[in-house]
C-alpha cells in the first residue's frame, strides 16, 4: 500500500515537472534586432535571376549592387518562394549603387520615395533579376534574422486608412501611412494620440486568420522611448470583443531596442482566427509600422513577377556618391508629451502578461530537467529509508 501510495506520489511530481519544463502559461518574448550584414544560406543562378534563401526569415534593410558593367535590376523577396514583392527596382548603373539602411544611416538618403516601396516584411527568399542577363555583379545584404513564423496578413484598405484605423497626433493624418510597410521614415511615422486616456491603433485584415505574431518599429527620430512600455496587444473577431494576446514589458524603454531602426516582434500561441488586430497604451504610441503574422495568412505577391526584367535603355548617371549623400536627420521636432500621457503602468487591463525581461532564462533544458530527475528521486529515496526502518 505503501509502495503505491509512493508511486503516485511520484508520477504527480513527475508531471509537475514537465509542466515547468514546457512552460505553461509562460508570456510572449519580445525580441529586438540591430541591422548588420547578412548572407544567403543556398544561392541559386540561372538566366539572369540569382535567388537565396535565408535559414530563419530575414528583414532585408538595405542592398548595395556592384556591377562589372552598365545593368538595371530589380530586387523582390517572397515570404514563402512563390508570393514575390518587389523591394527595388534599381533603374540603370553602372557604378555601386546602394538601397535602403545600412547600420541605421540610408543610403541615397536625398530621395526618400525610394522608400515608399521598401516593405518591413521578413523573407525567406530574396532574388535579384539582373539585365542583362549576361552582366556580372557582385552584392551586399544588410538586415537582420527574425524570430517570426508565418506571412504577412493583408490589410482592408477600405478600412480606416489603408487598413489603419487611429486618432493622429497630427492634423495632416499621418496615422494613414501605418499600414505601408515603410521602415522608420519620420514623415511616415505616427504619434497616435489618447482618447480618454488611451491611444488605439486598429487595423482589419482581408480575412480571418490565425495570428502568429506582431512586429512593430518605433517612429524614427522619436526620443520618447518609454511610450512602448505596457504595450498590450490585442485581437478581435467582430471588432468589438477583444482578447489580449501580448504586452510589452514595463520597462521596454530600457530593455529593447527602440532605436536603430530595427523592428521589434513578438511570437504569441494562438489557435483562434480573428479579423482584426490593435495595440492599446495608456500615453501617446510613436509607431512607423505595425505589422501582423499570421500562419495561416495569403502572403502577399506580383503576378508579373516571373515575367518582369528590367528595361536597358541609354546609360544614365551613377548614383549618389557618398560625399554627396545628406545624413542629417529630419528637422522635425517631435511632439512634447508631458502634458498629454500617463505612466504606462496605469493601465486598467487585468488579463495583461508581462514578458520576460531577457530572450533567455537561465538554466533551459538542463535546469528542468535536473529539477524532475531531482523530484522523482527524493520520494524513491524516502521508501528506501522506509523499508530499512521496518528492516
Amino acid at each position: 500500500m505503501r509502495t503505491r501510495l509512493v508511486g503516485i506520489l511520484t508520477a504527480f511530481v513527475f508531471f509537475l515537472g514537465l509542466l515547468s519544463t514546457v512552460g505553461v502559461g509562460a508570456a510572449p518574448v519580445f525580441f529586438d534586432y540591430s541591422i548588420d550584414k547578412v548572407n544567403f544560406y543556398t544561392v541559386t543562378e540561372k538566366d539572369g535571376v540569382t535567388t537565396g534563401t535565408f535559414i530563419n526569415q530575414t528583414v532585408v534593410s538595405g542592398i548595395s549592387i556592384t556591377p562589372s558593367d552598365t545593368m538595371s535590376a530589380i530586387i523582390e523577396g517572397s515570404q514563402d518562394g512563390e508570393h514575390w514583392v518587389r523591394i527595388w527596382d534599381t533603374g540603370l548603373f553602372k557604378t555601386q549603387s546602394e538601397f535602403g539602411l545600412f547600420h541605421g544611416t540610408y543610403a541615397n538618403y536625398l530621395d526618400k520615395s525610394v522608400f515608399d516601396s521598401s516593405p518591413t516584411y521578413a523573407w525567406t527568399h530574396l532574388r535579384i533579376i539582373s539585365n542583362p542577363a549576361n552582366v556580372s555583379f557582385t552584392y551586399e545584404l544588410y538586415g537582420y534574422e527574425t524570430q517570426l513564423s508565418g506571412y504577412t496578413v493583408a490589410y482592408d484598405t477600405s478600412f480606416g486608412y489603408n487598413g489603419v484605423e487611429a486618432v493622429s497626433y497630427y492634423k495632416d493624418d499621418r496615422c494613414k501611412h501605418l499600414g505601408n510597410h515603410v521602415l522608420n521614415q519620420w514623415g511616415k511615422g505616427d504619434a497616435v494620440a489618447t482618447v480618454d486616456g488611451i491611444a488605439t491603433l486598429t487595423v482589419k485584415f482581408v480575412e480571418p486568420v490565425t495570428i502568429s505574431g506582431f512586429a512593430f518599429a518605433h517612429r524614427s527620430g522619436d526620443p520618447y522611448l518609454e511610450r512602448w512600455n505596457s504595450v498590450i496587444f490585442q485581437a478581435s473577431v467582430n471588432g468589438v470583443d477583444w482578447v489580449d494576446l501580448a504586452a510589452s514589458p514595463p520597462d521596454a524603454k530600457d530593455t529593447m531596442t527602440l532605436d536603430d531602426l530595427a523592428l521589434v516582434s513578438v511570437n504569441v500561441d494562438n489557435t483562434a482566427k480573428y479579423e482584426y488586430a490593435r495595440i492599446l497604451s495608456s500615453q501617446l504610441i510613436s509607431v512607423s509600422t505595425f505589422d501582423v503574422y499570421a500562419a495561416d495568412a495569403t502572403p502577399a505577391g506580383i503576378t508579373d513577377a516571373e515575367t518582369t526584367v528590367p528595361e536597358t535603355t541609354a546609360p544614365v548617371a551613377g548614383p549618389v556618391t557618398a560625399s554627396e549623400e545628406s545624413t542629417d536627420a529630419p528637422t522635425t521636432t517631435a511632439p512634447d508629451t508631458s502634458d498629454d500621457s500617463t505612466s504606462a503602468s496605469d493601465t486598467s487591463a487585468s488579463d495583461v502578461t508581462t514578458t520576460p525581461e531577457t530572450e533567455k532564462t537561465a538554466g533551459g533544458c538542463k535546469s528542468a530537467l535536473g529539477t524532475t530527475l531531482g523530484l522523482i528521486f527524493i520520494p524513491a529515496g524516502l521508501l528506501t529509508l522506509r523499508k530499512r526502518k521496518a528492516e
